[in-house]
């Protein structure tokens, strides 16, 4: 009889990711302005940019990505008031984004 067991799963949890809505919130945390020419554009440079960061992270843990999911924005009046202290603008001045990512360890 052979016992199966189910793979190692981890699920990574970015933290809300400020994406500045002015060139000065963009300054203030050190990212180009503008993100791209359309929304689309925009929305592709948050979404690689979160992907990649999560892959890197999985990949340092010895995992592989299987699933990523866009959990939509955050209300900025949700995020922690000391993000203002940091980032040096009030958190209104972004739009907060959260991603979740599933990894596993892959097949030896």
């Amino acid at each position: 009889m052979t016992i199966e067991s189910e793979p190692y799963t981890r699920i990574y949890r970015v933290p809300p990711f400020p994406v500045p809505r002015t060139e000065e919130a963009a300054k203030a945390v050190g990212m180009p302005w503008p993100l791209g020419e359309t929304d689309e554009e925009v929305e592709d440079t948050i979404q690689w940019l979160m992907r990649e960061g999560v892959e890197r992270k999985a990949d340092a843990d010895g995992l592989v990505i299987v699933e990523y999911r866009d959990l939509g924005e955050t209300p900025p009046e949700n995020i922690n008031p000391l993000a203002d202290r940091q980032l040096g603008r009030p958190a209104r001045d972004f739009t907060w984004r959260t991603f979740e990512a599933v990894g596993i360890r892959p097949d030896a």
